[in-house]
């Protein structure tokens, strides 16, 4: 072998490593503040095992204020992810909630809100 294709295979071999160790990351979601309203807690946790499996964002868990028992959880939104794209760059995190009207309004990293009625858990986007 000539010494060029020594090189141009030792820098090929090189590019393809570098490629596939640069994946997309982002940073850490903030955290969102857990909120209280008549004896309940709700939460909205980044990642949340759900079906045996760990996903990014769109759920909120309610517990008891008291005993910490979580009541429910529940998907607000689902993010829909390209097998084409870094997985990490499409997850979409809640980034705050808040209690008006008695609904529990959630707003995500895209500026979408939601609303879900605290009685019969209907969610709403608006």
């Amino acid at each position: 072998m000539k010494i060029s294709t020594i090189s141009f295979l030792i820098l090929t071999v090189g590019l393809c490593l570098s490629a596939d160790g640069q994946k997309a990351k982002r940073s850490a979601p903030k955290e969102v503040t857990p909120i209280a309203h008549e004896g309940v807690r709700y939460t909205a946790h980044h990642w949340v095992w759900a079906n045996g499996r760990r996903i990014a964002g769109g759920y909120i868990e309610a517990f008891n204020a008291k005993t910490s028992k979580r009541l429910w959880r529940i998907k607000v939104y689902e993010a829909k992810s390209s097998p084409q794209l870094e997985k990490d760059v499409q997850d979409v995190f809640i980034t705050s909630i808040a209690i008006e009207n008695d609904k529990l309004i959630v707003v995500n990293e895209r500026n979408e809100r939601y609303e879900m009625d605290l009685k019969t858990r209907k969610v709403a986007k608006r």
